[in-house]
């Protein structure tokens, strides 16, 4: 039998990698409809805030796929899991 921990960690680490997938797109379409709002309501917002908008879509992209890296897990040669990844569920 494997390593059961590292395969409930990948298990665990999937879910986990789940939610934060999606309340990063739950952000994005927030962000992007307040700001489609406020221009389709005639408010042009200026240039900055839209450069500042791509700043943080790209800042939180970086933390997801770095979340994810390090979440990764580590196969053997022949297919077997070593490392299920870093445990996402602990504190700090």
């Amino acid at each position: 039998m494997g390593n059961q921990g590292a395969k409930k960690r990948l298990d665990q680490n999937a879910k986990r990698m789940r939610s934060l997938r999606i309340a990063f797109i739950i952000g994005l379409l927030a962000q992007l409809s307040a700001r489609g709002l406020a221009l389709a309501r005639g408010n042009s917002t200026p240039g900055w805030l839209w450069v500042g908008t791509a700043l943080s879509m790209a800042i939180s992209w970086f933390t997801l796929s770095s979340i994810a890296a390090f979440a990764a897990p580590t196969w053997g040669k022949d297919g077997e899991l070593l490392d299920g990844g870093a445990d996402l569920s602990m504190g700090g």
